[in-house]
């Protein structure tokens, strides 16, 4: 069933609607000026919850909101209300598209139910949606989680080893092309300028309609990868970015093309562009 559905959609089949939990997962950079739990406070989808990525993280690590493990992220979505056999439907209002984050962290620890809003909360309210400004009612729940499954991500250390003996591993890049060429210093301080070597660039604005703040058209998504090469369906694709969140859009749009082998680089530049030993491309 379509995981990315429309606002209209959502609204009619999802909204108010038993064993289902509205999630807004917004996130925005330190230095955008702009504090999501503040702007969730003032404005959300009736009794949605705020799925904050950077709380909902591994704590133990000093590099930005990377995945914790099951038994944390369990603790986390129970204190959310959310039960195993919920739909779950995450939206966002973020020019990254980081509701994908927390579609991609459901998926990774093997929830079955997940639902993302196209758009975010723009197009929930262009479509007539109510909203509030009156805190959620929440009862704890007690979700499980799945082990972390594998298979959905990707490390350095295995992105290095395939990088050294040519294995066909694709590498695609959200960052904006500043970013991936250099051109500009990264937002992060410490972090090195460029990109992984091979690695190629679709940046996240360039999957999204910046008037309906949608994803573009199947046709138009296909286009852009096509350009790239990417044709081979059965391809390893692993998507990057700055901190792991736009790379999860990325994976959403190969999915939605039919690419059925797609994983995300959880540490991402912040990872890879602080580390001596990675090569680095310009």
């Amino acid at each position: 069933m379509q995981e990315l559905i429309s606002a209209k959609f959502a609204l009619e089949n999802f909204f108010q609607k038993p064993n289902v939990v509205f999630l807004d997962a917004t996130f925005h950079l330190p230095n955008s000026g702009r504090n999501a739990l503040e702007e969730y406070n003032n404005q959300h989808i009736p009794n949605s919850r705020f799925f904050d990525i950077d709380q909902i993280s591994d704590k133990k690590s000093n590099l930005p909101h990377m995945l914790p493990d099951e038994v944390f992220f369990s603790k986390m979505v129970s204190y959310l209300g959310v039960n195993n056999d919920d739909t779950v439907v995450v939206y966002d209002n973020s020019i990254f598209f980081s509701s994908a984050r927390a579609w991609w962290m459901f998926k990774t620890f093997g929830h079955k139910n997940i639902k993302i809003i196209d758009g975010g909360l723009k197009a929930w309210l262009d479509c007539d949606g109510p909203f509030s400004n009156e805190k959620s009612q929440t009862k704890e729940a007690s979700y499980i989680a799945n082990k972390r499954n594998l298979s959905s991500y990707d490390t350095l250390e295995n992105i290095l080893s395939d990088l050294k003996n040519d294995k066909n591993k694709i590498v695609i890049d959200a960052r904006g092309e500043d970013r991936f060429l250099a051109k500009v210093k990264e937002p992060r301080p410490g972090i090195k300028s460029g990109h992984i070597p091979s690695s190629l660039n679709i940046p996240i604005s360039s999957i999204i309609d910046k008037n309906s703040n949608c994803l573009k058209s199947i046709d138009e998504i296909r286009e852009i990868f096509t350009t790239l090469g990417l044709t081979n369906k059965n391809s390893e694709l692993v998507m990057t970015c700055g901190s792991g969140v736009t790379a999860c859009g990325l994976a959403i749009a190969a999915n939605s093309l039919g690419f059925t082998n797609v994983k995300v680089y959880d540490g991402s530049w912040s990872e890879w562009g602080s580390r001596e030993e990675t090569p680095v491309e310009i």
